[in-house]
């Protein structure tokens, strides 16, 4: 056959229509990524429970079988019982006792009250109480001991109240009558003695006690009694107060000398400003003078005198008698009216004296005063702690007093706190339902199943989902291949439409898998031998021709070839004829039943396949395939062990891995991803082949599309 040269490409067309796609729905695709998220589901739990139904069902049958043969063969049992009023007083001693007016008020725990933390419970199946029991009736009964007693014997306290129902189960009817009577005696007996102990005990605390508490008292009073005569204090509190109001009257006498001081400051100065200046009837006088009499009343003369000579002149001469009379008169004045002013400016200069003297007798009134209030702020703190102590201390001392009198009263009582509300009753025989038995232990055995289910799902250490393929690496999920039964016999052709359409998706992920430069080679390949890269391959190709592109498909494992079985063509003749000679090109089978698919099988294989692959013979016809073809597929032998896969992946554009869902290893798959990272091989994504968790049913178009977009992200 001879291989044509068709080298049109449509890349334009491919760019345009997958741009159109992403366009339209771009907000389906943050939808789709949202609903990704999340971790084990109820779904997850259905797939794991379908897969290991089997385990869970053998699980399941085993324990009820063994619960059944179980509950036939136990011996018939008996139980007694008996329920017991758990009280701390009697009525009486409720009534006449002090102690319990003084418990009420300080709110104290009953110490017998079942609704604490179970302390009871455990001291009541205690050796201590059941061991006396077993060596009494051991003469009687040799089977019994203190274990087989507190296992067979069961205390509940199922209404949260205060009683509690005693039940002992047995074989033998008269030992669990002769057990449940003798259990009863014992516990209203320990009643008795633990509240007799208690009260013993309770009385030596106190009388332990009240000596250290009188002394204590004693020693605060006297305290306080040589505090007050130290300080000659009857009350610190009222003195604080005095001295406070002391303080304020100070403050406001500070502060009216004060304005006595600033108004004779002023006055002061005025009058020497007043002092420079001729005095005169018509000058305006000070305050200090206006204030004089002696001073007012010169004024006045003087006034009284200009006011003759004016009006003397205005009908005589100044030569006359009379005016000269009157000018010497009022020449008379005016060096009295100025001796009276210094007068008062002398005497207001005093009383300026007088007031700074007065306002430093002020101010250290104030300084005692303070150190006074600082001194009692110390002192009525040490009084009121003294007080506080002493206060404490009573108290306490008359609460002990209170409690030692009602102590004594309470031992004189012989009441027993505990009361037997339903007295031990006859041995009745234990009715067991079989059925009842069964269906617990279904349920049981159902839990242990699922969880026996679990462990082993985990520790099989193998992908079953693809989350769990997401969830370990990086890398694309370009592909998710349906589990599926329904392969014709011949070509090995899976002929289901759900699984034709998973193939769709998986072919439109890859061409779209790099946008700048589409796949024109590519290498499948696969972690395990078993793990479907060569149904891959095939329907891979299948679904490229069926989109009208060139496909060839070859067959690179030289090892354990396989696709000529598949194809059901013959492997006489194949790649390796190809490599020796370049012109042999009727090794390349055409599928009549596939238009555009190109076969070329293995042939003959070599005796060192790794020298084969790594020729430069392979390398040219490698690229002359990628030249004449839209599309080579080349299917390799697994990664794991061998490096055949590795090699051709490099002259490709790139290497899709195929994962066996239930088949392949975690362990193998983070190996084969570790060898791959060391090589220059471009692993374009992941294929999930066997996928048994998707719903059967045909994807509609708005989800294939979406599965486009989400797959073939860069």
């Amino acid at each position: 056959m001879e291989i044509e040269n068709n080298s049109e490409s449509n890349e334009s067309n491919r760019e345009q229509s997958r741009r159109s796609i992403e366009k339209v729905f771009q907000p389906d695709r943050q939808l789709e990524s949202k609903n990704e998220e999340g971790g084990l589901d109820l779904g997850e739990l259905l797939l794991i429970f379908r897969r290991r139904l089997p385990i869970i069902i053998g699980v399941t049958i085993t324990t009820m079988a063994l619960v059944y043969v179980w509950a036939k063969l136990s011996p018939k049992g008996y139980q007694a019982k008996f329920d017991l009023l758990v009280q701390s007083s009697t009525p009486e001693s409720q009534l006449t006792s002090p102690s319990s007016q003084a418990a009420g008020s300080s709110n104290l725990t009953n110490p017998y009250s079942l609704k604490g933390d179970g302390t009871l419970l455990k001291v009541l199946v205690s050796p201590k109480l059941l061991e006396p029991i077993a060596r009494s009736l051991r003469p009687k009964y040799p089977n019994i001991s203190y274990d087989s007693l507190a296992g067979s014997l069961s205390l509940e306290n199922s209404s949260n109240t205060d009683i509690l129902t005693v039940t002992y189960q047995g074989t033998d009817p008269t030992e669990v009558e002769e057990v449940i009577r003798q259990v009863a005696q014992s516990y209203l007996k320990y009643s008795l003695e633990s509240r007799q102990a208690d009260i013993r005990q309770g009385t030596r605390f106190v009388d332990a006690q009240l000596p250290t508490l009188k002394a204590r008292v004693d020693n605060l009073q006297s305290q306080l009694q040589r505090f007050r005569q130290t300080y000659n204090l009857s009350d610190p509190n009222t003195q604080s107060e005095q001295i406070s109001t002391q303080i304020n009257a100070l403050q406001q006498q500070r502060y009216e000398n004060q304005l006595a001081l600033k108004e004779a400051l002023a006055s002061y100065a005025d009058l020497k400003r007043q002092q420079s200046r001729q005095p005169s009837a018509d000058t305006i006088a000070s305050s200090a003078l206006i204030e004089n009499a002696n001073y007012q009343k010169l004024r006045g003369q003087l006034l009284d005198l200009d006011s003759q000579i004016a009006k003397e002149s205005s009908q005589l001469s100044n030569t006359n008698p009379q005016i000269q009379a009157l000018k010497e008169q009022r020449a008379l004045l005016l060096p009295l009216l100025e001796r009276e002013a210094k007068q008062v400016l002398q005497e207001t200069a005093s009383k300026i004296r007088a007031l700074e003297a007065r306002k430093q007798a002020l101010a250290q009134n104030g300084n005692l005063l303070d150190v006074s209030i600082k001194d009692m702020a110390l002192r009525i703190r040490q009084y009121n702690d003294l007080q506080r102590e002493l206060e404490i201390a009573t108290q306490n001392l008359t609460q002990f007093l209170t409690k030692r009198e009602a102590l004594q009263i309470e031992a004189a009582q012989k009441e027993v706190p505990w009361e037997l509300t339903t007295p031990p009753t006859q041995a009745i025989p234990i009715l067991i339902s079989t059925a009842r038995i069964v269906v617990l232990g279904g349920l049981m055995g159902l839990l242990l199943g699922f969880g026996i289910a679990l462990l082993y799902d985990k520790f099989k250490d193998v992908f079953y989902t693809p989350e769990d393929l997401k969830n370990e690496t990086n890398l694309p999920l370009l592909g998710i291949l349906p589990f599926n039964l329904g392969v014709s016999p011949r070509a090995h052709f899976y002929d289901d439409p759900f699984f034709t359409e998973a193939c769709r998706s998986l072919y439109t992920n890859i061409r779209f898998s790099n946008i700048n430069l589409p796949v024109r080679s590519l290498t499948i390949s696969s972690v395990n031998p078993s793990d479907g890269k060569t149904t891959v391959s095939i329907h891979l190709a299948l679904m490229a021709a069926s989109q009208g592109q060139r496909v060839l498909l070859v067959d690179l494992d030289l090892r354990n070839p396989d696709l000529h079985h598949r194809m059901g063509l013959t492997n006489n003749q194949g790649l390796r004829d190809l490599v020796i000679d370049e012109n042999c090109f009727d090794v390349i089978h055409e599928v009549p039943q596939a238009p555009n698919l190109f076969i070329l099988t293995a042939g003959r294989i070599p005796a060192d396949p790794l020298r084969v692959l790594s020729s430069e013979r392979i390398k040219s016809l490698m690229a002359k395939f990628e030249a004449n073809f839209d599309l080579v597929i080349y299917d390799t032998p697994p990664v794991l062990d061998l490096v055949d896969a590795t090699v051709t992946a490099t002259n490709t554009d790139g290497m899709a891995l195929v994962v066996g869902l239930g088949n392949t290893k975690r362990s193998s798959f983070t190996k084969t991803l570790e060898n791959l990272s060391l090589s220059p091989v471009k692993v374009i994504g992941l294929i999930a082949n066997g996928s048994r968790g998707v719903e059967r049913k045909p994807l509609s178009h708005m989800n294939f599309r979406l599965s486009i977009l989400r797959m073939g992200r860069p």
